[in-house]
């Protein structure tokens, strides 16, 4: 073992030559938790180059694990470039420094100019560690920014006019028609395992930080761990889709859980009909976040 946790969730294809071939990575657990009731993410590289990057990793970690915090594979960013794909940087941990693998994605998150969505499993208790400190200064800038983090059993929706807001499952298991209402809130344990930050998805300088890193200096300096940044706006995008999807299921069960008043959904009609303004008004009020959703999320 490391110095503390074996916190790689890692899979090595090799071929016939011991070559590797083929690494699938991130931050799923191989446990029915990690697969069925946990938000995880799973990266497959079919990349020669990534996959021996993974491989030299597992080879010397596993000959000599507490040895790995003075390879030179481990104090140094592995950047494995493609001619018709993204460029992919690694770091492996344990680090002596941990600024090697944190700076970057602080330095992102500093840096972005449009948007930062993120979703951190366990950053309630890390919000004195770098990326903790950038990631609550969003809230005092003028950034788009989505945020979920899981808290001890409560998931806490930062929203991007800086307010906060709990939700849990119990409130809608309560509530909820059948067949939701037998829905299993997974027991003891957190439910959003993903420990993923996303950059200006929409720019050409868009930028993904994931795996099995839980993005804290103690984990990068003591647990075997990957943290991978690709420069791609098509993945940015995607993982932006799956952020959107966790934070829209939160806040839906958090509006739930505060609403008062029971109302009828129904169709509005068009303005000529009903007098009223068009659904679509309030996208176009100045300064208002509906504005801003729209510019966002049409460019």
């Amino acid at each position: 073992r490391f110095f503390n946790l074996q916190h790689h969730k890692v899979l090595i294809q090799r071929d016939k030559q011991n070559q590797a071939v083929k690494v699938l990575c991130g931050s799923t657990n191989f446990s029915f938790r990690g697969l069925y009731i946990q938000a995880n993410n799973v990266l497959v590289f079919h990349s020669s180059g990534v996959a021996a990057s993974f491989g030299q990793m597992f080879d010397e970690a596993f000959t000599e694990p507490k040895a790995f915090r003075h390879s030179p594979l481990s104090q140094s960013i592995q950047t494995i470039k493609h001619a018709n794909g993204p460029t992919v940087n690694v770091s492996y941990s344990p680090h002596l420094a941990t600024s090697l693998s944190l700076d970057p994605v602080v330095n992102a998150i500093n840096q972005a100019s449009s948007s930062v969505f993120y979703s951190v499993a366990f950053l309630n208790l890390m919000q004195e560690s770098p990326v903790g400190v950038a990631l609550s200064k969003l809230l005092t800038r003028p950034v788009f920014s989505y945020g979920t983090v899981d808290t001890a059993g409560k998931l806490q929706v930062i929203k991007p006019d800086g307010t906060l807001a709990v939700a849990d499952f119990a409130y809608l298991a309560k509530k909820a028609p059948e067949p939701f209402r037998t829905e299993w809130a997974g027991g003891g344990g957190i439910n959003v395992h993903h420990k993923f930050v996303v950059t200006d998805f929409n720019l050409p300088g868009a930028k993904v930080f994931t795996g099995s890193s839980n993005l804290a200096p103690s984990g990068e300096k003591d647990n075997g761990d990957h943290l991978i940044m690709i420069e791609d706006q098509k993945i940015a995008t995607a993982y932006v889709i799956e952020a959107i999807r966790v934070f829209d299921h939160l806040q839906f069960r958090q509006r739930m859980q505060d609403a008062v008043n029971i109302q009828v959904l129904k169709l509005l009609k068009p303005t000529a009909i009903s007098g009223q303004p068009a659904w679509f008004t309030r996208f176009y009020i100045a300064d208002s976040q509906a504005k801003n959703d729209r510019l966002l999320f049409s460019h």
